[in-house]
């Protein structure tokens, strides 16, 4: 598939799909070019979702409920995705929060961004368990485009110039 965010203010997306799920084929804010596709619910939100990973190999599925346009968010959410369990709050650790990018490694820790103030971020490592969460790198600037991920010489990735050890 190919999700393009449409011209304006919004979340419409226009879709390229050769194949379906299952599920309904209409979403209001979704239109198909070409193909057909089916959605079916995974999870909902009482807020909406700006930042999202899927750890395949664990098949958990994660997800931050705070955004620049809704700063109330607080947690990030795991959901199972091989069962009908519903999403629950990764951790209860104070510090994760206003979260804004998600990733993780191949044993299952998984990364938060979270955005401080001004051009001020930080990035904590938490357990798949959230018992544990572990400063990773605190109130640093950022700036320009950037990505988030774990590299396989655990380095969390910023930016070309920007990584950080991830233990």
């Amino acid at each position: 598939t190919n999700a393009v965010l449409a011209a304006g203010f919004n979340s419409t997306f226009t879709v390229n799909a050769p194949t379906g799920g299952t599920g309904t084929s209409t979403v209001d804010y979704i239109t198909v070019l070409s193909g057909s596709i089916k959605f079916g619910t995974v999870a909902t939100a009482a807020n909406e979702v700006a930042a999202m990973c899927i750890d395949k190999p664990k098949n958990m599925l994660y997800y931050s409920d705070y955004s620049l346009l809704n700063t109330s968010g607080t947690k990030v959410f795991k959901l199972d995705l091989s069962s009908n369990s519903n999403p629950v709050a990764l951790t209860t650790d104070a510090r994760i929060n206003s979260v804004i990018k998600i990733a993780t490694d191949a044993t299952g820790n998984v990364y938060v961004l979270k955005y401080e103030s001004g051009l001020n971020y930080s990035i904590y490592k938490i357990t798949a368990d959230g018992a544990t969460v572990t400063e990773i790198a605190k109130s640093f600037e950022l700036t320009g485009k950037n990505y988030f991920f774990v590299n396989a010489n655990n380095e969390v990735c910023v930016k070309t110039s920007l990584r950080f050890a991830a233990n």
